[in-house]
């Protein structure tokens, strides 16, 4: 499988984020220089700019909830980020895939491919990706919590 890490977030929209991290045993991860756990969010202001370390995007297989990302607000969206075979192709392939809540694939024509699957889904080559806030696609996300 392809290992997901994201290496930098910066917020270049008016509106505020956050993310939960997965909870992954093998990293420890920090968002600009704060240590995150699967306990808390971090918050995304407006024009946050950040690298971080040993942040994971979890595959699929293996995450209950995935790399939870949503808009502060009460009725902000949110969703969720795993690495994992999709049906665009033949299976060979890991792509960055969104989902809703309820675990329903979402905006399919904005997963990324990141490389090909090794044999017996052994963990195989890295990808590192930079997650950039913009002013707002008109692509419809997940509804947040009722």
């Amino acid at each position: 499988m392809v290992v997901c890490l994201i290496v930098r977030i910066r917020n270049a929209s008016s509106r505020s984020f956050y993310l939960v991290q997965a909870g992954d045993p093998f990293y420890s991860p920090t968002v600009g220089g704060r240590p995150c756990n699967s306990s808390e969010r971090v918050e995304i202001p407006p024009g946050f700019d950040a690298a971080c370390e040993g942040l994971v995007v979890p595959w699929a297989a293996l995450s209950r909830k995935g790399l939870e990302i949503g808009e502060v607000g009460p009725e902000g969206a949110r969703l969720h980020c795993v690495v994992g075979p999709c049906d665009l192709d033949d299976g060979s392939v890991d792509w960055l895939r969104l989902h809703a809540a309820d675990w329903t694939p979402i905006a399919q024509e904005y997963w990324i491919s990141l490389g090909k699957r090794h044999l017996l889904g052994a963990i195989g080559g890295s990808v590192e990706l930079q997650l950039t806030f913009r002013k707002p696609l008109d692509v419809p996300l997940a509804p947040g919590p009722p």
